[in-house]
């Protein structure tokens, strides 16, 4: 203990020989320096991407295999799942649904149902109609792309 008093004197009477002013925007310089620093650091461990170290979860390679649109089916199982008045649009990127629901929970319904069968829900809106129904604007896709976990391993289409 007495070796680590001994080194630090010189800089304790080099600081006392300081006028306050002066020590005292030492001081706040060296805060603030110790802050940017502290940033830096914390900032610098933000960017470390943990994920791509982590093998793919088992559930991946259980997803439900994609069945082919039926048009009349689909519009059968929305209506059995709430939706009134179902419109079914086959568009470049997916379907697009729209009708009328009673209540939000026919869309998460629905929306399990299609993941169910392999198409899975990327965007939906719901409007509030003027004899308080809701209007329902819902788009699916049925492939997901999912990025490589290593360098060998190459992206679906």
């Amino acid at each position: 203990m007495s070796a680590l008093i001994s080194l630090l004197s010189p800089l304790q009477q080099a600081w006392l020989s300081r006028e306050p002013r002066e020590r005292r925007t030492l001081a706040i310089g060296a805060g603030i320096i110790v802050l940017l620093l502290g940033y830096l650091a914390i900032s610098r461990l933000g960017d470390i991407d943990i994920t791509d170290t982590a093998p793919p979860p088992a559930a991946a390679s259980r997803l439900p295999a994609i069945q082919p649109l039926a048009q009349e089916r689909w519009l059968a199982a929305a209506e059995r799942h709430g939706i009134g008045a179902p419109r079914l649009e086959s568009q470049a990127h997916g379907l697009r649904l729209q009708g009328r629901v009673p209540q939000p929970q026919s869309v998460t319904t629905f929306a399990r149902w299609a993941a169910q069968h392999g198409w899975w829900t990327t965007d939906w809106s719901l409007t509030r109609e003027a004899d308080d129904g809701l209007a329902l604007d819902m788009t699916l896709v049925a492939e997901l792309e999912r990025l490589p976990i290593a360098a060998h391993d190459e992206a679906t289409p």
